[in-house]
């Protein structure tokens, strides 16, 4: 229960303007690290591996903590729906990316970071149903449970950053869940 109203309170303060939103240009490694470190202990009750990609120094313009938020969720979703004695990977890359549905918005150069599972995978039908809020992947039937808020605020929080979040499925098992954010601060926030 507790976490559930822990969730709602999260999703009302984002969709009110009322978090706190402060993005600084800083380093990715310290927070992948924090991410993998915190959840190491859930995923060892599993014997679950996360392996994270040593590429990581790379700068970014993000809010440390929302963006920990994010990947602390990601990974908890990873580990839930992962097999016992599986691995986990995290890692980071940059790209350009036409963030944006206006014809007139251009590409950004963005951080994208990914987590990659080897569970049961999301049903194609529901690869763009899964952010929604109270929504669940029928996959959630297998007993790992959930409030159907975790992805939702994701997409909150990354919206915030103007950045972009998507999942699609592994050819073989699992899911790969990626989210983008601006490597620079974006023109928009000098308005």
């Amino acid at each position: 229960l507790l976490v559930l109203l822990n969730n709602l309170l999260d999703m009302a303060k984002l969709e009110s303007g009322q978090s706190n939103f402060n993005p600084q240009e800083q380093g990715i490694t310290k927070l992948l690290n924090q991410g993998v470190d915190e959840l190491n202990m859930l995923a060892a009750d599993k014997n679950i591996s996360i392996n994270l990609n040593k590429n990581t120094n790379i700068q970014a313009w993000f809010d440390y903590t929302l963006v920990l938020q994010v990947l602390i969720n990601l990974l908890s979703n990873a580990i839930k729906f992962s097999p016992l004695e599986s691995q986990i990977e995290v890692g980071v890359y940059k790209s350009s990316e036409k963030i944006g549905q206006r014809e007139s918005d251009s590409e950004i150069e963005v951080l994208n970071i990914y987590v990659v599972d080897h569970g049961v995978g999301i049903p194609e039908s529901e690869l763009e149903m899964i952010f929604d809020k109270f929504s669940q992947s029928t996959t959630t039937k297998t007993g790992a449970g959930g409030t159907g808020l975790g992805l939702s605020i994701c997409k909150e929080i990354i919206m915030l950053h103007r950045g972009d979040i998507y999942a699609k499925n592994n050819p073989a098992e699992g899911a790969t869940f990626t989210f983008c954010i601006p490597i620079h601060k974006p023109k928009w926030c000098d308005r």
